[in-house]
């Protein structure tokens, strides 16, 4: 049945067992229960034999990250879930204001919003077979035990294992409550060289997520230099962790025997902007649609992964032009306006409408004040 067994040669996951290529009831594990995890245990809970694994409390459980997403995609997730994304919305943007140094751009939002992330991953998991306060890793699970493991784990790929090259961005960030926001809208700081920015996410009720991540590693100086100049009367929370950058292609192998990497473990945050949950989300219903067809197997399932997120290995492969090997020429900046226009295209599906030359103009211009000269 198995073509590889635990990290051994290529195979496919499950053979065909009718015409109709469908495959048996499975014993799944999920390791991770954030959001791809979550919705993975949800979905597949109810035609196959699945147990989660959380290694946060249930009482304690925390999503990190600022909670921001596009509203078209979410509310189809939400939909197949059964839940009512609009129940969960805090704060639907207009704009989102970008400052790169002196330049500040206007960005029209087109569906951009913060939502309660950890009531929907809550309520995703309602029901469901977990066990929390479970430090689950590859160590000390029976992969044998199960016909299919799912790496939902995120930045640490307890499962499969951490990649042989990886990049990753150390970030800090606060969930703050003031009298009144500095900012009614979502607003961003870009640091000089491109190397991070600084994000203020409005949450309703006076409250918001401000945080940066920094290439650099200066990333909490500029959060508490920003909490100076607006402060906040309460700060509620404070969450530091790295976010992985680095595309599907360069975490390969995004399988490994029976064990499969989704979400954050499979490199599909956005490489520019951190976003994670909808990549996450669309990463999941691949693997389900390959999983329900009987064709989760290694090699098709990463085919289909860099194809499904080829726009990210484009914009990594161009700031990592810009932050690691210092081009700015001519020739980058037509690649960014082909990334700026893919982005006014796809509207709905990043929330953003972006003008493309103000966009590539500020960004050409801030992309020329390295500070990346000992990163590698």
């Amino acid at each position: 049945m198995w073509g590889r067994g635990y990290g051994g040669s290529p195979g496919r996951l499950m053979p065909y067992i009718d015409e109709l290529k469908l495959v048996r009831m499975m014993k799944i594990a999920i390791v991770g229960a954030g959001v791809a995890g979550s919705y993975l245990i949800r979905m597949l809970s109810g035609s196959h034999d699945v147990i989660g694994y959380e290694r946060q409390r249930e009482e304690n459980y925390r999503a990190v990250c600022a909670w921001a997403a596009s509203k078209h995609p979410m509310e189809m997730f939400a939909k197949n879930a059964g839940l009512d994304f609009y129940s969960y919305t805090f704060h639907e943007g207009r704009y989102f204001t970008v400052v790169f140094g002196d330049d500040r751009l206007d960005i029209k939002a087109t569906g951009l919003v913060t939502f309660d992330k950890e009531a929907f991953e809550k309520d995703m998991r309602k029901g469901q077979r977990i066990i929390y306060g479970a430090n689950v890793d590859s160590r000390n699970l029976r992969v044998v035990d199960y016909d299919l493991v799912i790496d939902a784990t995120g930045f640490y790929r307890s499962m499969i294992g951490r990649p042989k090259r990886d990049l990753f961005i150390p970030t800090v960030e606060y969930m703050v409550r003031y009298r009144e926001l500095p900012y009614d809208d979502f607003y961003a700081e870009v640091f000089p060289g491109l190397s991070g920015f600084l994000w203020f996410f409005p949450l309703g009720n006076r409250t918001a997520h401000v945080g940066a991540g920094d290439l650099a590693g200066n990333h909490v100086k500029y959060v508490e230099e920003f909490l100076s100049r607006h402060r906040p009367i309460e700060k509620l929370r404070k969450v530091g962790r790295p976010l992985r950058l680095a595309s599907p292609r360069m975490v390969t192998p995004l399988s490994i025997g029976r064990i499969f990497a989704v979400g954050e473990s499979a490199g599909v945050v956005f490489p520019t902007t951190g976003e994670g949950i909808i990549p996450s989300l669309q990463n999941s219903d691949l693997l389900m649609e390959l999983l329900h067809k009987g064709k989760l197997y290694e090699y098709e399932y990463e085919r289909r992964m860099l194809e499904l997120f080829k726009l990210h290995e484009r914009t990594a492969r161009i700031f990592f032009d810009i932050l690691l090997k210092g081009k700015t020429g001519l020739h980058v900046a037509i690649r960014l306006a082909a990334l700026a226009s893919s982005f006014s295209r796809n509207s709905e599906r990043f929330g953003l409408k972006p003008g493309v030359m103000p966009l590539i103009k500020a960004m050409m211009s801030y992309a020329g004040r390295r500070v990346l000269t000992s990163f590698k």
